[in-house]
Formats: C-alpha cells, structure tokens, sequence
C-alpha cells in the first residue's frame, strides 16, 4: 500500500492514499462559528463547499502551523461506510505532506524486542534473528554508534519495548558537564 505522510507535533503518520482526491498548499478558510476546534473552517474546492479539519490539532491539541510544507489533503468519503451513496469531499490539514512511502501491512505492525534481546542491542554488528527484520537492510551498528556517543556525552541510552507492541528509546542526557 502506498502512504501519504505527514506530521503532528514530533511523530509522522501515514494515510492510505487510496482516498485522496488531490493534495493542495494551505489556504484561507471560512470559519464556522460555534464548531468544535479540530474544524479548521470550509473552502470551496471546485465548486464545492469541503469542511477542513485539522489533523495536528486531533493528534496533539494544537492547531497546524502555516508552514511551506503544511497541505490541505482531499479526500472523498461515502454517506455511509461499506455502502454506494453520494460521495463528500472532506479536506485534512496536515503539516509537513512531503512524501510517500510504499509499505505492506507487515511493515506497519509494531515489531518489538524480546527481553533476552534488550541487553544485546546496543553492541557492534548485533542484529536479532527475527522473521520482521529479516527485510531490513542494515549492519547493527546504528544503536551501537548512537549508544557510544551519548555515552561520550555522560549519557545512557534505555530502552522499553515488547513484541508486538512496539519499542521506545530514551536518550538521558546531563544537564551540566560531571566534574
């Protein structure tokens, strides 16, 4: 499946492209008064009044920035899901609409590390011997080169994670240098 990305805040997300009618640059809205504040207002797209809401405003609770990269994605939806009706058009304001991306639904399930694993991630040319990342191109040395220079730093690297749920990596730095 190809995905359109986009961000909110600091996390990038992906949207089956499959329903985008069109991507356009950020335009001026018209406001609907009373509306809740995810709906950044209506524009006319052809002839046609589409309603915009703001998908960084949904994720994080603060509305999209008017940056170069923030798009205004259209895409159309049936009156009702699983049925033929009239279709809508609905535009989603997204920053940072910069690319595609070409994955399988595999790609986009958390793979996570076992417990036994963890302890072993961080060294040289280390690589778990699991069917997700046998795809992956790679060496096993990006968590080692990044695990050495925070440590250079006084920092530490942590990791939480488990399979199927996806790991987080934590990078503790210090505030002012150890004497």
């Amino acid at each position: 499946m190809l995905l359109l990305q986009f961000q909110a805040g600091k996390d990038r997300f992906g949207m089956d492209i499959s329903r985008v009618i069109e991507v356009i640059p950020m335009v001026i809205f018209r406001p609907l008064p009373h509306a809740d504040p995810a709906v950044a207002g209506l524009f006319n797209y052809r002839g046609t009044m589409a309603p915009v809401i703001d998908l960084t405003f949904l994720l994080t609770g603060e509305a999209s920035r008017p940056l170069f990269s923030t798009r205004v994605i259209l895409v159309d939806y049936p009156d009702r899901p699983g049925q033929d009706g009239e279709r809508h058009i609905l535009g989603l304001l997204a920053e940072r609409v910069t690319e595609t991306v070409f994955c399988t639904e595999e790609d986009l399930l958390p793979a996570g590390i076992a417990v036994a694993e963890q302890t072993r991630i961080f060294e040289k040319f280390y690589r778990a011997a699991t069917p997700e990342n046998e795809h992956i191109p790679g060496t096993g040395l990006g968590l080692a080169l990044v695990a050495q220079i925070i440590k250079a730093h006084g920092g530490e690297v942590r990791v939480r994670s488990a399979p199927g749920e996806g790991s987080t990596f934590s990078l503790l730095l210090p505030l002012e240098e150890k004497s």
